[in-house]
């Protein structure tokens, strides 16, 4: 198998897990004891608030890295790079998290293949396509 054929199954993994994890959580928070979710309800960020914006913003990158590897665009690799550092300092950031256990399956398994991704992106022959071309042009020295 190719490994631009790899990539695309990645990312179409990454996807699938992505809306399974936000599906999840929506779907079984409702069943988590009732101290967690009066701990949900009392530290839900409003909608509008700075950090609304922020997920917001975030989410834009990462579909926009998405369709970025896709497509083998040359920055999709430091879009994608940065989505990824971003993820990972705002929930460092954010506290407390309270998920289901099906919920933080589909996070974990996200997780792996972000690193998947990051790792052929990095060190296969996939790099190559997102480095800046090191060809002198017209063989001018």
């Amino acid at each position: 198998m190719s490994s631009v054929r790899t990539l695309k199954i990645l990312i179409l993994c990454d996807i699938g897990l992505a809306l399974l994890g936000f599906g999840t959580y929506a779907l079984t928070r409702h069943s988590l004891p009732p101290v967690l979710q009066r701990f949900l309800a009392e530290n839900r960020p409003p909608l509008g608030s700075a950090f609304s914006w922020v997920a917001l913003a975030w989410l834009f990158l990462v579909v926009l890295s998405w369709i970025g590897l896709w497509r083998l665009w040359r920055r999709a690799r430091a879009l994608y790079t940065t989505a990824a550092g971003a993820g990972a300092v705002g929930t460092a950031l954010m506290g407390p998290c309270v998920r289901s256990g099906p919920a933080e399956a589909f996070a974990g398994l996200s997780l792996v293949v972000t690193g998947l991704i990051l790792g052929a992106i990095y060190m296969t022959e996939l790099r190559q396509r997102f480095e800046r071309s090191s060809r002198v042009p017209n063989g001018v020295a």
